[in-house]
């Protein structure tokens, strides 16, 4: 069966809805690609706690997603780490109302955090480390 024919008509409505607002990222788009099946031109991985809060919210909206999650890991490897871990993440506030409530590592349980690191790539953003 493929992916697509898992998301119902209602799941591919709200969908649109939600890709048309403002609480989608590159990461939380990734997972919305392969849930649906659709070609993903910029897949990306939760960064900070921003991505991972819409990332956490769009997993919220849509509860099959989160059964799921596997799916993505196997697309796009460099999920592995945060979809093995994605359970032991603490949840993330509703939604950020200023600039500085998203930064920095989750405040979860110590062994998550351990793994939360600063990425290598230059950017100075934060990653899952495997």
């Amino acid at each position: 069966m493929s992916r697509q024919k898992r998301v119902t008509k209602d799941d591919l409505r709200k969908l649109i809805e939600w890709l048309a607002g403002d609480d989608c990222g590159l990461s939380s788009t990734t997972i919305a690609c392969v849930m649906t099946g659709a070609a993903c031109r910029r897949p990306a991985i939760p960064y900070d706690a921003g991505d991972f809060g819409r990332c956490h919210r769009l997993l919220e909206r849509f509860p099959g997603f989160r059964k799921r999650l596997d799916e993505v890991a196997a697309a796009y490897p460099e999920w592995r780490p945060i979809v093995a871990v994605w359970r032991e993440l603490p949840t993330p506030p509703e939604r950020p109302t200023r600039c500085g409530a998203c930064c920095g590592p989750p405040a979860g349980r110590p062994e998550a955090r351990a793994r939360y690191r600063t990425n290598e790539g230059g950017r100075g953003r934060r990653a899952l480390r495997d």
